[in-house]
Protein backbone atom coordinates (compact mmCIF):
# COMPACT_ATOMS: atom_id res chain seq x y z
CA UNK A 1 0.00 0.00 0.00
CA UNK A 2 2.90 2.36 0.65
CA UNK A 3 3.12 5.41 2.86
CA UNK A 4 0.05 7.62 3.01
CA UNK A 5 0.23 11.39 3.57
CA UNK A 6 -0.77 12.60 7.05
CA UNK A 7 -0.55 9.08 8.52
CA UNK A 8 2.08 8.05 11.06
CA UNK A 9 5.13 6.26 9.75
CA UNK A 10 6.40 3.43 11.90
CA UNK A 11 8.01 0.87 9.59
CA UNK A 12 11.36 2.59 8.95
CA UNK A 13 11.42 5.11 11.78
CA UNK A 14 13.92 4.28 14.47
CA UNK A 15 12.39 5.41 17.74
CA UNK A 16 14.51 7.97 19.51
CA UNK A 17 16.51 8.99 16.43
CA UNK A 18 14.28 12.02 15.88
CA UNK A 19 13.27 14.45 18.58
CA UNK A 20 9.94 16.27 18.48
CA UNK A 21 6.72 15.67 16.59
CA UNK A 22 7.03 13.99 13.22
CA UNK A 23 4.57 14.05 10.32
CA UNK A 24 4.65 12.79 6.75
CA UNK A 25 4.63 15.34 3.94
CA UNK A 26 4.66 14.75 0.16
CA UNK A 27 7.81 15.60 -1.77
CA UNK A 28 8.69 15.49 -5.45
CA UNK A 29 8.04 12.19 -7.16
CA UNK A 30 11.51 12.00 -8.71
CA UNK A 31 13.17 9.83 -6.13
CA UNK A 32 13.86 8.66 -2.66
CA UNK A 33 14.02 11.42 -0.11
CA UNK A 34 16.92 11.44 2.31
CA UNK A 35 16.12 12.83 5.72
CA UNK A 36 18.35 13.15 8.76
CA UNK A 37 16.36 10.30 10.35
CA UNK A 38 16.87 7.87 7.46
CA UNK A 39 15.77 7.03 3.94
CA UNK A 40 12.08 6.73 3.24
CA UNK A 41 9.82 5.51 0.48
CA UNK A 42 9.68 7.47 -2.79
CA UNK A 43 7.24 10.33 -2.76
CA UNK A 44 7.10 10.95 0.99
CA UNK A 45 9.45 12.07 3.69
CA UNK A 46 9.33 12.72 7.38
CA UNK A 47 9.31 16.37 8.35
CA UNK A 48 10.05 17.51 11.88
CA UNK A 49 7.98 20.34 13.29
CA UNK A 50 11.07 21.48 15.17
CA UNK A 51 14.07 23.22 13.63
CA UNK A 52 16.83 21.11 12.08
CA UNK A 53 19.75 20.26 14.31
CA UNK A 54 22.81 22.53 14.27
CA UNK A 55 24.74 19.69 12.59
CA UNK A 56 22.14 19.40 9.80
CA UNK A 57 22.28 23.18 9.27
CA UNK A 58 26.10 23.03 9.10
CA UNK A 59 26.08 20.20 6.55
CA UNK A 60 23.42 21.92 4.45
CA UNK A 61 25.39 25.18 4.45
CA UNK A 62 28.52 23.25 3.39
CA UNK A 63 26.63 21.66 0.49
CA UNK A 64 25.23 25.04 -0.64
CA UNK A 65 28.69 26.65 -0.40
CA UNK A 66 30.02 23.88 -2.65
CA UNK A 67 27.50 24.95 -5.30
CA UNK A 68 28.25 28.65 -4.93
CA UNK A 69 31.06 28.83 -7.46
CA UNK A 70 30.89 29.27 -11.24
CA UNK A 71 33.80 26.90 -11.92
CA UNK A 72 32.28 24.17 -9.75
CA UNK A 73 28.94 24.54 -11.55
CA UNK A 74 30.74 24.22 -14.89
CA UNK A 75 32.52 21.10 -13.62
CA UNK A 76 29.19 19.59 -12.53
CA UNK A 77 27.60 20.32 -15.88
CA UNK A 78 30.50 18.60 -17.63
CA UNK A 79 30.35 15.61 -15.28
CA UNK A 80 26.63 15.35 -15.96
CA UNK A 81 27.65 14.25 -19.48
CA UNK A 82 29.64 11.38 -18.00
CA UNK A 83 32.65 10.34 -16.00
CA UNK A 84 36.01 11.90 -16.91
CA UNK A 85 39.49 12.56 -15.59
CA UNK A 86 41.05 15.88 -14.58
CA UNK A 87 42.84 16.27 -17.93
CA UNK A 88 39.52 16.06 -19.79
CA UNK A 89 37.98 18.65 -17.46
CA UNK A 90 40.97 20.96 -18.00
CA UNK A 91 40.67 20.63 -21.79
CA UNK A 92 36.88 20.89 -21.96
CA UNK A 93 36.49 23.78 -19.51
CA UNK A 94 39.72 25.69 -20.16
CA UNK A 95 40.44 25.90 -16.43
CA UNK A 96 43.89 25.31 -14.91
CA UNK A 97 44.58 21.82 -13.56
CA UNK A 98 45.29 23.09 -10.03
CA UNK A 99 41.99 24.95 -10.01
CA UNK A 100 40.06 21.91 -11.27
CA UNK A 101 41.68 19.73 -8.60
CA UNK A 102 40.86 22.22 -5.85
CA UNK A 103 37.20 22.44 -6.91
CA UNK A 104 36.88 18.65 -7.27
CA UNK A 105 38.13 18.37 -3.70
CA UNK A 106 35.39 20.72 -2.48
CA UNK A 107 32.72 18.83 -4.46
CA UNK A 108 34.03 15.49 -3.19
CA UNK A 109 34.19 16.69 0.42
CA UNK A 110 30.55 17.77 0.25
CA UNK A 111 29.44 14.43 -1.19
CA UNK A 112 28.40 15.74 -4.61
CA UNK A 113 31.03 13.93 -6.69
CA UNK A 114 33.05 10.77 -6.25
CA UNK A 115 35.92 9.17 -8.13
CA UNK A 116 37.50 5.85 -9.00
CA UNK A 117 41.16 5.11 -9.56
CA UNK A 118 42.40 3.47 -12.75
CA UNK A 119 46.17 3.15 -12.59
CA UNK A 120 47.55 6.61 -11.88
CA UNK A 121 44.40 8.42 -13.04
CA UNK A 122 41.26 9.40 -11.15
CA UNK A 123 37.94 9.42 -12.97
CA UNK A 124 35.28 11.67 -11.48
CA UNK A 125 31.52 11.33 -11.68
CA UNK A 126 28.40 12.73 -10.06
CA UNK A 127 27.58 10.97 -6.79
CA UNK A 128 24.39 12.87 -5.91
CA UNK A 129 22.21 13.65 -8.93
CA UNK A 130 19.82 15.70 -6.77
CA UNK A 131 22.31 18.54 -7.07
CA UNK A 132 20.83 19.26 -10.51
CA UNK A 133 17.35 19.64 -9.00
CA UNK A 134 18.74 22.29 -6.64
CA UNK A 135 20.45 24.09 -9.52
CA UNK A 136 17.28 23.93 -11.60
CA UNK A 137 15.24 25.48 -8.78
CA UNK A 138 17.74 28.32 -8.45
CA UNK A 139 17.86 28.88 -12.23
CA UNK A 140 14.06 28.99 -12.40
CA UNK A 141 13.98 31.55 -9.59
CA UNK A 142 16.63 33.68 -11.35
CA UNK A 143 14.64 33.58 -14.62
CA UNK A 144 11.44 34.50 -12.77
CA UNK A 145 13.19 37.35 -10.95
CA UNK A 146 14.74 38.63 -14.20
CA UNK A 147 11.30 38.59 -15.84
CA UNK A 148 9.80 40.53 -12.93
CA UNK A 149 12.64 43.05 -13.03
CA UNK A 150 12.32 43.45 -16.79
CA UNK A 151 8.57 43.98 -16.49
CA UNK A 152 9.06 46.52 -13.69
CA UNK A 153 11.63 48.47 -15.72
CA UNK A 154 9.61 48.54 -18.96
CA UNK A 155 8.74 52.13 -19.76
CA UNK A 156 11.11 53.66 -17.22
CA UNK A 157 13.83 56.02 -18.32
CA UNK A 158 16.15 58.57 -16.80
CA UNK A 159 15.85 60.84 -19.81
CA UNK A 160 14.87 64.39 -18.85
Amino acid sequence: MGIQPDRPLFSRYSEGSCKGDVTIVPVDALGTVHHECGIFEKGYSMSKKTAPSPEMIRITAERLRALADEARLRILLRLKQGECNVRTLVDDLNIAQATISKHLGVLRQSGIVTYRRDGNQSFYRIKDESVFEVCSLVCDAVKRQQGELSAALTGWSFDI
